[in-house]
C-alpha cells in the first residue's frame, strides 16, 4: 500500500462571466494488485475557517 496527497487549486471563468477560485485536499490510498497500482480510497476535503467552523474555499492552504 502506498498513499499520495495533493493540494489543487481551480480558477476561472464560469459561463456568466464570474470568477471561480478554490482550493481543495485530496488525499488517496493505493494498493498495487496484479502488478498494477489502484486507487482505493480517496478522501476529499476543504480547509476550515477555525473561527467560523465554516468550510473556506478561498483559502490559499
Amino acid at each position: 500500500m502506498a498513499y499520495g496527497y495533493m493540494i489543487q487549486h481551480f480558477s476561472g471563468k464560469r459561463k456568466g462571466g464570474s470568477n471561480v477560485n478554490l482550493s481543495a485536499r485530496v488525499t488517496d490510498v493505493y494498493r498495487k494488485i496484479a502488478g498494477r497500482w489502484f486507487i482505493v480510497h480517496e478522501h476529499a476535503s476543504v480547509p476550515v475557517n477555525i473561527e467560523t467552523g465554516m468550510a473556506d474555499l478561498h483559502s490559499k492552504l
